[in-house]
């Protein structure tokens, strides 16, 4: 499971982090998880709480909180910075499922609201990374 590979990256991460920081015991987790990352977030939610229980003595009761990151895209050519409900105003239904699901295809349907341009890149809003941890020293 996609998920549960995740998850297990995730602690990693977050022990590494809490190791790094010299804690004795980790109480929260912040976890982002991008807008246009693909994943069932209840099936990932429960593998973080699984594998947090199966011998995890570091984050053992740490209270693990996932956000959203909203997508957030950059044009090479003029510098604008735009959501990806802004880039996506006037596309239909399937077009902003595709951007949605397989972030390549945005270069596909989306140009830069700012200079039309084509050349742009995900700035933000994809991928699933630790934004903090918290804990006793």
């Amino acid at each position: 499971m996609h998920e549960w590979a995740l998850a297990e990256a995730v602690l990693d991460a977050a022990e590494k982090a809490a190791k790094d920081g010299s804690l004795k015991r980790v109480t929260g987790i912040v976890v982002r998880v991008g807008e246009l990352q693909r994943m069932d977030l209840d099936a990932f939610r429960f593998s973080l709480e699984e594998i947090q229980k199966a011998g995890r003595p570091l984050l053992a009761g740490a209270l693990i909180r996932t956000e959203s990151e909203p997508a957030l895209f950059a044009c090479k050519a003029c510098g604008r910075r735009w959501s990806l409900a802004e880039g996506a105003a006037g596309a239909d239904a399937e077009e902003a499922e595709h951007i949605h699901f397989v972030p390549e295809m945005a270069h596909v349907y989306l140009r830069c609201p700012g200079c039309a341009g084509p050349d742009f890149e995900v700035a933000e809003g994809r991928g699933v990374r630790v934004s903090q941890v918290e804990g006793e020293t």
